[in-house]
């Protein structure tokens, strides 16, 4: 027999842990973040023969007189192909949100919509969830459309599966100038390192710089110091810092110019010997290497006036991970403009798909695109980047909303619609 009900906290982050497809905002220390912003929490959930089945994290926000909507992130947790347990799911969330006069409730699914390859194309005779959207529609949900662009959370994301792969085989599936920046900055001594709340004040500083290059709105210090605070209770959470250690580099490049210049003195010795040797072929390669010397010099000077200038630690960026279920998840990112061409993004992913190899994940979620994958999009090099890491393009389902009060739902899109048309009058006015 089947049950809906409440549920604790306890319960649904138990559940929620150990799902196939879940999302680390389904779980009960994102809501305590969002509580913060004014949102509130309600969990609920279908029990069968004493066994939990079916869940949901509802938050509930306030809109007008004593009128509120739901979010589910990422949706229910529920098989969306079961149409007899979705549509007994549906009945009792729409009467449970009526009882706390909800005008509706949102759910964006982490469902795949049809599996896409690592160019975005649509893999022939692959899988697909059609039958999940179809299933939806049917139980009066309204989709809001296939978007090419971030919403409420992206529909788009970029995906590196991790399963029964190691690091030679994720390199070998990398593009050659990704394997070769790698390579590179561990040669520098580009190096990250987890930090904590206390370095949060750098990450803010970079994400700020980060987001004025890029024309993002960045989020205050206070969010990302409960994001921390929140999502460890969980221990669900990571800052990394990514620092570049001149002295490495200094080291390393002095190392390889010892080898180069023994190389000149053992054929100059052979020369001197009057040994048999063909004397025009070696101060041929001796010239070769002389130009590699000064290559060299200028590397070592080049990093031992960055260290007089920077300092013997040098921050380049900084990322924030989330750990959750079968995922290791990028969801900030940035770097210091002045110091780019140091390309730190590309150790701190490499670092994090070593931890999530070694940690036990299937999959390092590099997060939201743009779906439109055309050269002319502006953001098309952040699908080129990501792409170049070896990821494959996954297109969820999109958004979906249950309207319990269609008047008052008209209401409020009509309400939306205004206040966004006077948000684009402001910015012509700017």
């Amino acid at each position: 027999m089947r049950k809906f009900t409440t549920i604790t906290d306890i319960e649904f982050n138990e559940f929620s842990r150990k799902y196939h497809n879940t999302s680390f905002y389904q779980s009960s220390y994102w809501g305590e973040l969002k509580a913060q912003t004014g949102w509130k929490s309600h969990f609920v959930g279908v029990y069968e023969n004493d066994s939990l089945i079916a869940a949901a994290m509802l938050l509930e926000k306030k809109l007008i007189a004593s009128f509120k909507l739901f979010y589910s992130p990422r949706g229910f947790l529920i098989n969306y192909n079961d149409k007899e347990l979705l549509s007994f799911f549906t009945t009792e969330i729409k009467r449970y949100a009526k009882k706390h006069h909800v005008i509706f409730t949102k759910i964006d699914p982490y469902v795949m919509y049809q599996e896409r390859d690592i160019n975005a194309d649509i893999v022939e005779n692959g899988q697909d969830n059609f039958q999940s959207f179809t299933n939806i529609i049917a139980e009066g949900y309204q989709h809001k459309g296939f978007e090419t662009e971030m919403n409420l959370q992206p529909r788009w994301i970029s995906v590196l599966d991790l399963k029964k792969k190691d690091r030679s085989t994720l390199q070998k599936e990398m593009s050659q100038t990704t394997r070769n920046l790698i390579r590179r900055n561990e040669k520098i001594g580009v190096v990250s390192r987890v930090a904590n709340s206390e370095d949060m004040e750098v990450f803010k500083d970079i994400m700020t710089h980060t987001s004025k290059r890029k024309g993002f709105l960045d989020r205050p210090l206070s969010y990302y110091m409960n994001m921390h605070k929140f999502l460890s209770k969980g221990e669900m959470i990571q800052l990394y810092i990514t620092e570049l250690k001149p002295d490495i580099a200094i080291e390393n490049y002095s190392s390889e110019k010892k080898q180069v210049l023994k190389r000149i003195d053992d054929r100059q010795r052979k020369i001197d010997n009057n040994e048999k040797v063909n004397v025009a072929k070696l101060e041929k390669k001796n010239v070769i290497d002389n130009q590699e010397i000064d290559r060299l010099d200028k590397k070592i000077t080049e990093f031992e006036e960055l260290k007089k200038s920077e300092g013997r630690t040098i921050v380049l960026g900084a990322a924030i991970y989330i750990l959750y279920g079968n995922e290791v998840l990028s969801l900030f990112a940035g770097s210091y403009d002045h110091l780019m061409r140091y390309s730190s993004s590309y150790s701190t992913y490499w670092h994090m798909i070593e931890y999530a190899l070694d940690s036990g994940y299937e999959y390092l979620n590099f997060y939201g695109i743009s779906g439109n994958f055309e050269e002319s999009n502006p953001r098309i090099g952040l699908f080129h980047f990501k792409r170049d890491f070896g990821c494959k393009v996954v297109e969820l389902l999109g958004e979906f909303d249950l309207i319990t009060n269609p008047f008052m739902y008209q209401v409020y899109r009509i309400a939306m619609a205004a206040r966004r048309q006077v948000k684009k009058l402001k910015k012509r006015n700017q």
